[in-house]
């Protein structure tokens, strides 16, 4: 709320679909808008503008990976925005976005402020 942010769902829970993201968002009363999900593999059009001879390959399916795939086909590379995990599966270019939580606790406040700051550029 305090961001005004749309969430893009990058989760084993995506093979469900977009729809039902929406409905599981809306279901339990979440903030904000789901208005998309992450592709099970990059695209084609980041491959072509990656440096193939610096990738490492185990990077094409990680989810670092997609979320690059998703802010590039949907020309969103220089929008604020944060990735949130419990597992650290992020391209190092994105570590100034990411945000680590304990899987037992989950986005605790401290690390929704964080969050929040990074999506207000503060």
């Amino acid at each position: 709320d305090m961001t005004h942010a749309d969430i893009v769902i990058e989760s084993s829970w995506k093979y469900l679909g977009l729809e039902a993201m929406q409905d599981m968002w809306k279901d339990r009363q979440l903030p904000g808008k789901v208005i998309g999900i992450t592709p099970s593999a990059i695209s084609d059009n980041i491959l072509l503008s990656t440096d193939l001879d610096v990738l490492d390959s185990s990077m094409l399916h990680c989810k670092g990976a997609e979320i690059a795939s998703w802010l590039h086909e949907n020309n969103m590379q220089e929008v604020p925005y944060v990735i949130i995990d419990d597992e650290y599966v992020i391209l190092e270019s994105q570590l100034p976005h990411f945000i680590l939580t304990n899987p037992y606790d989950g986005l605790i406040e401290e690390l929704a402020m964080r969050a929040i700051g990074i999506l207000n550029r503060q």
